[in-house]
Formats: structure tokens, sequence, C-alpha cells
């Protein structure tokens, strides 16, 4: 059983170093060059509004490709990152009833605040204050009817507040947070889950678990909980023992399948089997996405004994039969570029040549992957029917993430974007 009881100094970061050498470089970056110039020629004010499939995710390509290429092209992308950013906050007014981190306003925010913190932005002013008030009106006592998750919930509004760095009003969101996950999380075998009744499911998982489930995606279950639990470590006393529960609980859900899988997507209550069907390579739902946030839970904590399981975990995934079977877009959430990114950043944490190996040889598949003639950069950047899958320009799944991970693999800036996704533990110090 794994736990809080082997706590060990966290480790020293370290700097982040280019992943791609040579051809793959020179291909990463010819693609990265198309899908900039892709994304110019869209208008931002027509794309699905939000961080992760809106113009604010576009805001965040364009400001670390600025950033990190330098020279000529560095004014002219941050202008194009601001200008995106712009459209973004007009699209958060009609997204009043949409607060979620990926698809709603708080997303938008959470945008805003990071280009503040890298500097692209000036922080003179606090540009969020009335998206601070419009949450904590959200979160009144007795209010929230939604669910705890990352992709729409609490866990992501938490990891706005967090990411405040004690600006506006985010010690009180923090703080509501942390009051509703307290009450509401359950305590099976001395452990904490988050059960999703039906009623306030997607429809499309509706169908798939009519009575509810305790999901365990990063994107919309417990794995993510945890991940803002442990980004919280520091700012409110009770995310420790709630962090040591989650994670204990969570670890003790796994069961080996054939393909080399170890986690699905969630199961109802009282079923015999956890994980019936195992598990693709993906950071929505799965091992490699739960492998990253177990790692950054363990750094975060100094817990020696779940860093041993994450990097088991993702071990596993690199050596998986079915490893590159089923990527059959480019997405960071589900997608070629989003595993390689995943994948790179376990080989920059550890410094495990195994991971390295499985980071190349998705980037190598991803970039083989482009099909669609229409567009310069063979993935379709078409926004109307985010039912294709890659047919969105943004982040989540589209053209804006497959850029930024090209970004992290051919440049030396550390790709803290993917903390909206709980990725970013820090590469360590050699």
């Amino acid at each position: 059983m794994t736990g809080p009881g082997s706590h060990a100094p966290l480790r020293r970061p370290g700097r982040w170093r280019p992943l791609l050498t040579g051809p793959d470089e020179r291909q990463a970056r010819d693609l990265l060059t198309c899908i900039l110039d892709e994304l110019r020629r869209l208008d931002p004010g027509f794309m699905w509004p939000g961080l992760g499939d809106g113009p604010a995710g576009l805001a965040l390509l364009f400001a670390y490709h600025g950033l990190s290429a330098g020279g000529a092209s560095r004014r002219s992308c941050i202008d194009h990152a601001l200008a995106c950013l712009d459209i973004a906050g007009e699209q958060a007014t009609h997204l009043f009833d949409r607060p979620g981190l990926i698809n709603g306003y708080v997303g938008i925010a959470w945008a805003v605040d990071h280009l503040e913190n890298l500097g692209v932005l000036p922080s003179d002013e606090d540009l969020n204050e009335q998206v601070d008030l419009c949450l904590l009106e959200t979160l009144e006592p007795n209010s929230w009817q939604g669910l705890p998750d990352l992709i729409g919930g609490l866990a992501g509004f938490g990891i706005y507040a967090v990411d405040r760095r004690g600006r506006g009003r985010s010690a009180r969101i923090l703080a509501r947070v942390m009051d509703i996950l307290e009450s509401t999380a359950e305590r099976p075998e001395g452990g904490a889950a988050w059960y999703d009744p039906p009623d306030r499911l997607y429809p499309e998982a509706r169908e798939v678990f009519p009575e509810g489930l305790y999901n365990l995606g990063v994107s919309h279950g417990n794995p993510g909980i945890s991940g803002f639990l442990a980004e919280a470590l520091s700012l409110d006393e009770r995310s420790g023992p709630l962090l040591d529960a989650s994670m204990a609980w969570i670890l003790r859900q796994g069961e080996d399948h054939p393909d080399g899988s170890r986690f699905g997507e969630g199961f109802p209550r009282g079923a015999a089997r956890r994980n019936p069907g195992g598990s693709r390579l993906s950071w929505c739902y799965g091992d490699l996405g739960l492998s990253l946030v177990t790692l950054l839970a363990a750094r975060k904590r100094g817990c020696t004994a779940w860093e041993r399981e994450a990097l088991d975990l993702g071990r596993a995934c690199a050596r998986r039969p079915t490893f590159l079977e089923g990527v059959r877009n480019g997405c960071l959430c589900h997608g070629a570029f989003g595993n390689a990114h995943m994948f790179n950043r376990l080989y920059q944490a550890s410094g495990d040549l195994r991971f390295q190996e499985a980071a190349l040889a998705m980037y190598a598949h991803g970039l083989s992957l482009g099909r669609d003639a229409s567009s310069s950069s063979g993935f379709s950047a078409q926004a109307p029917n985010l039912s294709q899958e890659g047919s969105s320009p943004g982040i989540l799944t589209g053209l804006a993430g497959i850029g930024l991970a090209l970004i992290a693999a051919t440049t030396d800036m550390e790709p803290l974007w993917d903390g909206h996704m709980l990725l970013h533990v820090p590469p360590l110090e050699y």
C-alpha cells in the first residue's frame, strides 16, 4: 500500500532541454510553421469559446512561439497572441453559465493570468476581478450542483485559484473549493473518492454509466482532483490529508489487462471488476495521464512510494505492445503529440532513457499522421464540427495543442502552459 509514510525532500528543478534533433527537428519546425500560418488565417471570433478549443488557446501558442523564437517574429507573435486573448475575453461575457476551466470563462481567465506570469501582459491591474466575483457566486454554500472534475468543475476552479498566486479573491475561491470537496468526498476503505451521479454526467457518459461512476480519468475524474490537491498543498492545510487519502484510493483501483494497461475509464458502485476494458494511451483517460499526475503529486508531497508507482506505470506505457495502435490523430487530449509530450515530460523529470525513446517514437508517429490535403499542416483546423477528431484549432483537440507540443520538443522553453492539464512536473537538475 502506498501513502505518505515514505516522504523524501523534493528534487531540485533543472533546465528544460529540446528533445528533437536532426531531420526530426527540421520536420517538426516545418510543421509548426505551417500550423502558425494556418491559424493566422482563421478568424478567432468564429471559434468555439474557451481555453481548450478557442482563441485563448491560440493566444498561448503564439505567446510561447514568440518568447521561444525571439528575433523579428517575437513582437508579431505576441501581438497576435494579445489579439486572440482580446477576442477570448469578449467571448467570456457570453459564458456566464459555463464556468469550466477547459471550455468556460475560468479557462480564459487562467490564460490571462498565465500570460501575465510570463510577462506578456502587464500585471499592474487585475484583469480577472469580475471572474473571481462570478466564480464565488457559483460556489456559494449549497449552490454548486456540478462535478468535482478538472475539465468543468471544482478541480479546475482550484487550479485557477492556485495559479492566481494570491491575487484577487483566489484565497476565498480556493477555500470554497476545498469546503465542497471535503464535504462531498466518500471514504471507501479509508481512502477518499468522489462519485459522479448520473444526473450530473455528460449525456455520452450517462449512456455508458447510467448509474453514475467513480471516474478514473485525469480530465473528468478522481486523478484530476488529486492533481489539484497536490497543487494546493502549500495554500490549504486540508489538502495534504485529502491528497493522501485520494491517492491511496486511486492506486488501489488498478487491474492488469492483456494489453498491458491497468486503469480504465471508471466503474459504478458494486462493479465486480473495476476496469474491464483497460485503456488506451492518452491524457484524458488511462495510464499515461495518470502516471504524470501521480508523479506530480509525488514530487509535491515528497512521497517516494508514489514516485515509484508513477514511473513504473509510465514505463509500462512505454513498453506496451499496442504502443502506437489506436493513435490516429495528433491532438493533446488523446493523440500522438499529446502522448509524445507526456513521455517527454516523464523523460525530463526522471532522466529515464526509456521515456526518451518512447517520446521520440510517438513524435515520429505524429509527424507521419497529417493527411488533410486541404490543410498546409496536414491536420484540419476547421472548428465547427468538434465531433470530428482533430477538427479543432484549439489546445485540447486541435492545432494549437500540436503546435505547443512541437515548441516543447524543439526549444529550451519549459512548457508551463501544460499546468492546466496537471502535466507540469519540473525537469531534473543534471
